[in-house]
């Protein structure tokens, strides 16, 4: 439980930074940039989805993680003020299905599925506790750093849940086999040094 805790810690404290850094990037030049409003959540979503590539540990490719986030946020950026509840679950969709790992084989079909789905049930839930929080944060420091490190660590935690896979013992059985090979290995080593060993002792 604590390792989990420790992944997760540093992509979100990384990606709170890059919220604030968001922030202060739009702030510096949105008066002089018609399209500053219209690029910020994607530079803010693409940040966050390829800090998570970068420090979860993930074997998401770095290109398609930032892709996936750009896209992402373009599509908050333009729905949401029509529907925030259904474009959160559009784009919990695609955070779920655009990260997920897939080597073409036909589990990896199914853990698809499944992100897809995690990712249409926890989005949602996090964009709106999410806004109560902020609102929260909001009312007791009064700091937009402080509102948008909170944001950008709070994305974060929410695609980093949406990656992470459901079941653990998915892979149990590679991990055997991969242990059992470890294993003869080891073995097999140690009879190799022993007959050296034994070698050795004789032409003393």
């Amino acid at each position: 439980m604590k390792n989990k805790f420790k992944s997760l810690l540093t992509p979100m404290l990384l990606s709170g930074v890059w919220g604030v850094f968001t922030y202060l990037i739009g702030s510096l030049i949105s008066s002089g940039f018609s399209l500053a409003s219209f690029l910020f959540y994607p530079i803010l979503f693409g940040g966050v989805t390829g800090i998570i590539a970068c420090a979860f540990g993930s074997r998401i490719p770095f290109v398609r993680a930032i892709t996936v986030g750009l896209i992402s946020g373009l599509i908050y950026h333009i729905l949401s003020p029509i529907s925030p509840f259904l474009t959160s679950v559009l784009i919990g969709a695609g955070l779920g299905g655009g990260l997920a790992t897939d080597e073409g084989r036909l589990k990896d079909v199914f853990r698809r599925l499944i992100s897809i789905l995690k990712g249409v049930f926890i989005f949602p839930f996090f964009i709106y506790v999410g806004g109560l929080l902020a609102g929260l944060t909001s009312s007791i420091f009064g700091s937009n750093f402080i509102i948008w490190f909170f944001w950008g660590g709070w994305l974060s935690l929410g695609i980093c849940i949406i990656y992470m896979p459901l079941f653990k013992g998915a892979d149990s059985g590679e991990d055997f086999e991969t242990l059992t090979e470890a294993d003869e290995f080891t073995s097999e080593t140690h009879e190799i040094l022993r007959e050296l060993r034994q070698l050795d002792s004789r032409f003393k």
